[in-house]
């Protein structure tokens, strides 16, 4: 995970199930920290908003064309 922040990588998408899980594997492992990308906010995401992050990324005008 080191390596994905260090490249710059803002988020994992995966799907709701998965998601679920590894946040439960990170809580328990106590590394909340290693969970968050060099913006300081979640690395891992769900599915689910991938297509907000999207439009907060490339604006909705864009996203109108």
């Amino acid at each position: 995970m080191t390596l994905y922040k260090r490249m710059g990588f803002t988020a994992i998408y995966m799907p709701e199930e998965t998601h679920q899980s590894v946040m439960e594997h990170v809580t328990q492992a106590q590394s909340n920290r290693h969970a968050v990308n060099i913006n300081g906010t979640d690395l891992y995401r769900p599915l689910s908003v991938f297509a907000d992050d999207m439009l907060r990324v490339i604006g909705r005008s864009s996203a109108l064309l």
